[in-house]
């Protein structure tokens, strides 16, 4: 949603600068409508992918992902209300594993970490 508010103020940033400041001065105008329009995409591209990463169905599906690796079953499942810590019991295993997520950072880095207990 935020990309897509940013993709109309930049349209309307652009077409202002094509229309109007194209007969105004020479041209400067124009340059600088252009690249102001290509910094709101920037802009709302960034806000948009950081309200992405922090949904919390996004991190209930990488939890649910986590708790299932490395031959661990969870048959009972508790998340915090934001979804940004869970716990998983595998009865089977008699262990129990806590997920958390990590905010911030790379995003080439692991936001979750993960530890099982005996």
């Amino acid at each position: 949603m935020i990309f897509i508010i940013g993709i109309v103020i930049a349209f309307m940033i652009a077409i202002l600068g094509f229309t109007v400041f194209v007969d105004v001065g020479n041209g400067l105008g124009t340059v600088l409508s252009i690249i102001g329009g290509l910094v709101i995409l920037f802009i709302a591209g960034r806000l948009q992918r950081r309200k992405e990463q922090n949904d919390p169905n996004i991190l209930l599906d990488k939890m649910m992902m986590f708790f299932h690796e490395d031959g661990f079953q969870a048959s009972t499942y508790i998340f915090s209300e934001q979804v940004d810590k869970g716990f998983a019991i595998d009865d089977e295993l008699k262990k129990m594993r806590f997920i958390e997520h990590q905010p911030g950072g790379s995003t080439r880095k692991k936001d979750l970490q993960s530890q099982i207990f005996p």
